[in-house]
């Protein structure tokens, strides 16, 4: 792993909640979506579906897709990666006439620090949702991260400790 050389990357981590479980990024022919769907339906949040021409990719906990990875023999998985996830910024104000600006993109905001880790060579997803954003990071450049800005909170409010 390279060193980075990231600014303010303590103050937008102490921000994120780290899921303790390890996740993976699984894709399954396009033609199973609709297997795929019902499989997942009963699975634990959060998991990400995302449709593209010929594959589906479902980002999930490793654990809940080894419950129903049997259904899918053809399909390809990648991981472990690791799951921080950020409070959506307070929506601003807006007007129909003058509507509200997008989710924020400066500095300390997700997808902020997804660009950033991105130019530095680090393979970094933004998800999105309703109410939070989240980065799906490689286990072991969480590793990095964590040992450089220690405190990330998991997801039940322990610190994350020096090995993600």
């Amino acid at each position: 792993m390279p060193a980075w050389k990231l600014s303010g990357v303590r103050e937008v981590l102490a921000a994120a909640i780290l899921d303790p479980e390890p996740y993976v990024v699984v894709a399954v022919p396009r033609p199973l979506e609709a297997s795929l769907r019902l499989a997942v339906a009963g699975l634990h949040q959060p998991w990400f579906l995302e449709v593209e021409e010929g594959v589906v990719r479902l980002t999930v906990r490793a654990g809940e897709w080894a419950l129903v990875a049997s259904r899918f023999p053809g399909a390809a998985t990648a991981g472990p990666y690791r799951l921080l996830s950020f409070p959506a910024p307070a929506p601003a104000a807006g007007t129909p006439e003058s509507p509200a600006p997008g989710p924020a993109e400066g500095h300390g905001s997700a997808r902020d620090l997804a660009r950033r880790l991105q130019q530095q060579g680090v393979a970094v997803r933004l998800l999105t949702s309703f109410f939070r954003d989240h980065l799906l990071l490689p286990a072991e450049a969480l590793s990095v991260l964590a040992a450089d800005d220690a405190g990330i909170p998991r997801a039940g409010g322990e610190g994350a400790g020096g090995e993600p």
